[in-house]
């Protein structure tokens, strides 16, 4: 019996010929990063590799891998995923003012992880917001969401 040949392994989201292009454009001394969810961990890596003025997280995590073995504790999280979207390793590199936002009943990203990737940024940068009464896809609705998205930290 012929063997047959592994399937390819995809490249990494991490390590993609596009996001590199992040480095050729010039900053113009006015760019803002902002991420939700799974977003908020390319947002934290941009903010750590170029100059940005602001960085805004909404319902963000400290790291893909931790949230999904609580998620599905019975998968081999570990094995399965190819980009771990470990925030928690660029945010000490962050330089710019920090807004997170955190839903107060997120059902998908446990407040824990939220606060552990707070706990990674340099001290000062953090500007911190529980927005009462939302979930994880309903932070948006809340009256609080945008003046914080669009406001200074």
């Amino acid at each position: 019996m012929e063997a047959v040949p592994a399937a390819p392994r995809k490249r990494p989201f991490f390590r993609t010929p596009w996001l590199s292009l992040i480095r050729c454009i010039p900053s113009t001394g006015t760019s803002k990063s902002l991420g939700r969810s799974l977003g908020s961990g390319v947002a934290v890596y941009v903010a750590s590799m170029r100059p940005v003025t602001r960085l805004v997280l909404v319902t963000p995590f400290d790291s893909m891998q931790e949230v999904a073995e609580l998620q599905y504790p019975y998968f081999p999280v570990s094995w399965l995923l190819l980009d771990k979207f470990e925030s928690w390793r660029y945010a000490p590199r962050v330089t710019a003012p920090t807004v997170i936002l955190a839903a107060e009943h997120d059902e998908i990203v446990p407040r824990a992880n939220t606060e552990l990737l707070q706990s990674r940024f340099q001290s000062g940068l953090i500007s911190f917001h529980v927005l009462a009464g939302t979930g994880h896809n309903t932070i948006s609705e809340s009256p609080e969401y945008m003046p914080l998205l669009k406001g200074s930290p």
